[in-house]
């Protein structure tokens, strides 16, 4: 946790560096052009994820398991991709010109976040995560290089979407080198993880559109300008509560499902990381309500001021919503992530 901690706060300071430098390059609509796309990216990597998380509770990984999830990772990115690019008279509908040029690129994408070594998440179950901090540092100083640069060259929206192509393919590329292995077809342990990974998506998946509805909506109908704000906002608030403090979280699940192996502690631990991170996150979430109003005249300039409402709002209550990936955790601990998926679909 300290390793990613540490990472995290050089991430999360050169996140808000390079957060603040293009919203001045940038306008609010190009943010609001932008928030779509990056909640397509984000759902891709997330629904990825789910995939391989399956590893990490098996009493013993072997190289079918991990031929079975990169075939698994391969469909999904295939199916996905197609989807994304057949929907492109749907998205017309919407009546947002720039969001139907996006949907080939994220057809791209899809590819891209499927092509990852399925290995690398053993470290994670080792509790070695060293190399996942290093995968997160170099993506993130990759992108905000990356965005920065074409920001002030282009002045639109596509900057940030290059950007992120260019963080996730360093990303896919890194795994492969830690963590190598020969890219081979199998469904041979489909059985070990197709239930897990299905239940586990849906709740994600529900998880995730109630994160991220609001900005659809907004966009869709006050405007991208309304979008844009409001995007942004959300993002501060995320940085300092759930991205703040992921580098626990992150080690939550592995942790549990270690002592689950090797001890009776697993409640006991579960209920001690409850209370350390309301103890801790909530104060900060707090306080960043408290001075938006000034952060965002002195860092981001007078024409998103009105983000500080957003903050005001969304700040707090996220705070508490961190305690989430806790009971994500112990779900998949226990294997129960049928129930997970119908608690965060109510």
């Amino acid at each position: 946790a300290a390793t990613l901690l540490a990472s995290s706060l050089f991430r999360q300071g050169l996140g808000l560096l390079t957060l603040g430098i293009t919203a001045r390059l940038l306008s609010p609509e190009d943010f609001g052009v932008a928030a779509y796309f990056l909640i397509a990216a984000a759902l891709l990597e997330m629904l990825q994820r789910q995939i391989t998380v399956v590893l990490i509770r098996l009493d013993q990984v072997t190289q079918e398991h991990l031929e079975t999830t990169f075939t698994f990772q391969i469909i999904f990115g295939v199916i996905i991709a197609a989807l994304f690019f057949i929907s492109r008279p749907l998205v017309a509908l919407i009546g947002i010109p720039e969001l139907v040029q996006l949907a080939p690129a994220l057809s791209a994408l899809a590819l891209i976040v499927a092509l990852r070594s399925p290995r690398v998440i053993l470290f994670e179950r080792k509790l070695r995560f060293g190399y996942a901090a290093f995968e997160e540092t170099i993506s993130r100083i990759v992108y905000s290089a990356v965005v920065i640069t074409l920001a002030w060259i282009w002045r639109d929206f596509w900057a940030i979407v290059i950007a992120n192509f260019c963080a996730l393919t360093v990303r896919s590329i890194w795994t492969f080198t830690i963590a190598p292995m020969s890219p081979r077809l199998s469904l041979a342990r489909w059985r070990d993880g197709l239930t897990f990974s299905a239940w586990s998506s849906g709740a994600q998946l529900a998880q995730f559109f109630s994160k991220n509805i609001p900005q659809l909506v907004i966009g869709a109908t006050l405007g991208l300008a309304d979008g844009g704000i409001f995007r942004l906002g959300n993002r501060l608030s995320n940085l300092v509560t759930t991205q703040l403090f992921a580098p626990m979280q992150r080690v939550l699940y592995p942790g549990l499902a270690d002592l689950s192996r090797t001890s009776d502690r697993r409640d006991e631990a579960f209920n001690q990381l409850n209370e350390l991170l309301i103890a801790v996150v909530l104060p900060i979430a707090v306080g960043m309500a408290l001075v938006a109003d000034h952060i965002i005249l002195v860092v981001l300039g007078y024409k998103w001021k009105a983000a500080a409402q957003v903050i005001w709002v969304l700040a707090p209550l996220k705070a508490l919503e961190t305690l989430q990936d806790n009971v994500r955790a112990a779900s998949y601990v226990e294997g129960s992530t049928k129930l997970l998926f119908v608690r965060n679909a109510i």
